[in-house]
């Protein structure tokens, strides 16, 4: 009886970790997608998307490095350019670019915040000079 409850217990624990890497994976893979958009447009004419790629690579290589930190990118770089077209070069961008404008507006309310907390804490300071 304890050898199949130790049996199930086992099974179960490895389906919820092969799911947790699955995720992972998944999530990786829309990050080395990121990365393969970043490096697109650090070629681009368009000023504005050349501005957008270095901050994009460096946040999703942080990401990927964040979660697989022995990760081999360069072999991921190749598979995506590979299986990637126009469409879906224009999808990832659009996905990307939310995510870092998400990120962006949420550091510019943390900003926002720490000198509503200065002015509380040091009164007569102008935080907003810095």
């Amino acid at each position: 009886m304890i050898r199949r409850l130790t049996g199930a217990v086992i099974v179960a624990a490895s389906a919820l970790l092969a799911t947790a890497a699955s995720a992972a994976d998944t999530e990786t893979d829309a990050d080395v997608r990121c990365i393969v958009v970043a490096m697109a447009l650090t070629q681009s004419a368009d000023a504005q998307a050349r501005a957008f790629a270095q901050p994009a690579l460096i946040y999703f290589q942080g990401r990927i490095d964040g979660r697989s930190p022995n990760y081999d990118l360069e072999p991921a770089i190749i598979k995506a350019v590979q299986t990637m077209d126009a469409g879906s070069y224009a999808a990832e961008a659009s996905r990307c670019g939310a995510i870092l404008m998400d990120k962006g507006q949420k550091l510019h309310e943390i900003g926002d915040d720490l000198k509503a907390k200065a002015r509380s804490i040091l009164p007569g300071a102008d935080a907003s000079a810095h």
